[in-house]
């Protein structure tokens, strides 16, 4: 990362100010509080859906020739973020149609394309936005203009936004029983499940299993056997797993697995506890939840 910075300043440096390689130069308008923001095209009239136009156009006004504005991580930043409504209204195959053109356009300058990559990373990738920076993932990867090690980030995150997708099928795996048996995670469809991925010796992972053993809508669709909760230990002794398993919650299904957690193979686990709502059918509702969003999605389907 610092070497790329260092580029990016020397070639910054090296800029003439102003450069217009497009032949044109960027169109902008100054708001109300004097700040310099990218001028986004007027809809024709008679167009009947301008979200899905300003996907296409909103950059239309753009020239990442134009090194006064493309380069300015500020400016960039702003119109990425001005953008990000329309990436959201699109469908995947719109969104990654209008970012592959929009991704083409920052070639011309190698500053530019940089500065775009960094940004979408940063403002949409790093703020869980994931819909709307795989389009900008996918088109660094299928580019030849990016280097190899460019294209390694991109990859790992791609996988790590596909892997357990919302209204995907979720994983299988098994894990270890409090008897010593061998089961599996699948064996547990019929009605939703949650799963509850911690640490034996992590206190808040305690703490969170507590919150959760207090909600009243989980509460009472567990007494009704309508949810179940399978809670893995990812990490920890024997010892200190069947401790922690007293300390929680009565009713939830307790397992333990020290292989298959510790790299994003099955499933994305940066923190713990890591929550993920799977349905009935085994897919994926929420992942990475929180309880609020659980009792939510409940209550939803009740």
């Amino acid at each position: 990362m610092f070497a790329r910075r260092l580029i990016l300043f020397l070639l910054t440096l090296s800029a003439i100010i102003g450069c217009t390689r497009e032949g044109r130069r960027t169109q902008t308008y100054t708001d109300e509080e004097g700040v310099v923001r990218l001028l986004p095209p007027a809809v024709p009239a008679g167009e009947q859906d301008s979200m899905a136009y300003l996907l296409d156009h909103y950059w239309d006004g753009m020239s990442f020739g134009d090194t006064l504005y493309s380069r300015d991580e500020d400016f960039v930043a702003r119109a990425l973020l001005g953008y990000r409504p329309y990436l959201s209204a699109g469908d995947s195959a719109h969104r990654t149609e209008a970012v592959r053109s929009l991704m083409s356009r920052a070639e011309v300058d190698t500053v530019a394309y940089v500065r775009l990559m960094d940004l979408s990373e940063e403002l949409l990738y790093d703020r869980e936005y994931y819909d709307e920076y795989l389009p900008f993932a996918e088109a660094i990867i299928e580019s030849d203009f990016p280097s190899e090690w460019d294209k390694v980030r991109p990859q790992e995150q791609v996988r790590s936004i596909r892997l357990n997708r919302p209204g995907t099928l979720a994983n299988d795996f098994e894990y270890v029983t409090l008897q010593g048996d061998t089961a599996r995670m699948s064996d547990l469809r019929g009605v939703p499940l949650v799963l509850f991925f911690y640490n034996a010796p992590c206190h808040s992972c305690g703490t969170r299993a507590d919150e959760l053993g207090e909600s009243p809508v989980i509460t009472s669709a567990l007494a009704a056997g309508s949810l179940r909760i399978l809670a893995v230990d990812k990490w920890g002794d024997e010892e200190s797993w069947r401790e922690k398993v007293r300390s929680m919650p009565k009713g939830w299904i307790h397992g333990r697995n020290y292989k298959d957690f510790d790299s994003m193979e099955l499933y994305i686990i940066d923190h713990v506890p890591t929550i993920y709502l799977l349905d009935s059918e085994g897919r994926v509702l929420l992942r990475d939840t929180s309880i609020e969003e659980i009792g939510q999605q409940l209550t939803s389907v009740d």
